[in-house]
């Protein structure tokens, strides 16, 4: 990469380079995490567990567990906001807030819905769990409205439906337009049979190969 840069014009800032590891959840022989002595211009550069690529935080499974762990800390402080809009005191359209909703929150899980897809099901059911809520009380409704009815009156989707419609239409347009490393994932794409997806493509399967 260092030679790559050089080559073109470009330089590399080792301040500001880190390497992560990624590996296997499952045990094996080689599951280990090592140091590495890497260096840029006699600059080390410095191992993190948890860097940020485009606003999504990995981890060296690829779990992305940590990601939606601080997401969750991130929307409870915008949660509280919409709370406070939704009170008596402002007497807010119930529209306006539901666009609130998704300018502030919706659209921030929908940024995230390619790790969102391979994620775990108890971290779905969290995030699930948060809209339902704030759904309900942006329409004032009961909490133990019918979690259908409220997204049929709130004209929005359970996260799962609505990020999976997201996935799809990427994918889709990705094989029309002819991408061709998109494709070579597609095409290479074998059906896991294990509990949970950790590919983006096998969480899709059969409507991404139809």
């Amino acid at each position: 990469m260092h030679d790559f840069a050089n080559k073109w014009g470009m330089k590399i800032n080792a301040n500001k380079t880190n390497y992560t590891i990624l590996q296997k959840k499952y045990k094996t022989a080689f599951n280990i995490s090592p140091t590495l002595s890497l260096k840029i211009d006699n600059t080390t550069i410095l191992k993190i567990d948890n860097p940020i690529l485009l606003g999504i935080t990995l981890d060296k499974h690829l779990s992305f567990d940590r990601h939606f762990q601080d997401m969750h800390k991130s929307l409870a402080k915008k949660l509280h906001l919409i709370r406070l809009l939704s009170s008596k005191n402002y007497n807010i359209n119930p529209e306006y807030l539901i666009t609130i909703y998704k300018a502030f929150i919706l659209s921030k899980i929908q940024y995230s819905m390619l790790p969102f897809t391979v994620a775990s099901k108890s971290i779905k059911d969290k995030l699930q769990i948060i809209q339902n809520k704030t759904l309900k009380r942006i329409l004032k409704v009961s909490q133990k409205t019918p979690t259908i009815l409220v997204h049929t009156l709130a004209n929005t989707q359970p996260l799962n439906t609505k990020i999976k419609t997201l996935l799809i239409n990427y994918l889709s347009n990705a094989r029309i337009n002819k991408i061709k490393s998109t494709n070579n994932l597609i095409n290479e794409f074998k059906p896991y049979t294990g509990k949970r997806n950790y590919s983006i493509i096998d969480s899709l399967y059969p409507n991404i190969l139809r």
